[in-house]
């Protein structure tokens, strides 16, 4: 079964964005959202949602998680083991993804990622990803005392 082994990715892979850059959020607590982000994507059972893998020697090594929606797809979660980050893994997954995307006939695709993600940066740009619509996210702890 593969469903634990990306959770796992999911879980401990993660190290850019709003949740881990806030002092209230643990790194563990943080890496909680991106397992439930993968759990709940692969609950899902609409033809509209895809969880692609790669694997070496049969052991998956990340996942590629993408929503499609007629000609348009919308990158939702990208992860690689966090010892294979630095390797090649990350550009092999994104080239087969986007062959078979381009086989279904998708033809935008969309992604949005922290700008502190420098490697997912380069790689998307190096296939010819534009910035466009940049934002700033920002969120407020309020303690309520009821």
């Amino acid at each position: 079964n593969d469903v634990p082994k990306i959770i796992k990715i999911a879980r401990s892979s993660f190290s850019h964005g709003k949740y881990h850059a806030d002092s209230l959020f643990s790194d563990d607590l943080a890496g909680l959202r991106y397992e439930y982000w993968i759990k709940n994507a692969m609950d899902n059972n609409s033809k509209k949602n895809h969880v692609y893998v790669i694997e070496v020697k049969n052991d998956i090594k990340g996942f590629f998680h993408v929503l499609c929606d007629q000609e348009k797809a919308d990158i939702r979660l990208v992860a690689i083991e966090t010892k294979h980050q630095n390797s090649i893994l990350g550009y092999f997954l994104s080239v087969g993804v986007f062959n078979i995307l381009k086989k279904k006939k998708i033809n935008k695709l969309i992604v949005k990622i922290s700008s502190t993600n420098l490697s997912m940066l380069n790689i998307y740009t190096s296939f010819g990803f534009k910035c466009k619509n940049n934002r700033l996210l920002f969120h407020k702890h309020i303690n309520y005392n009821f």
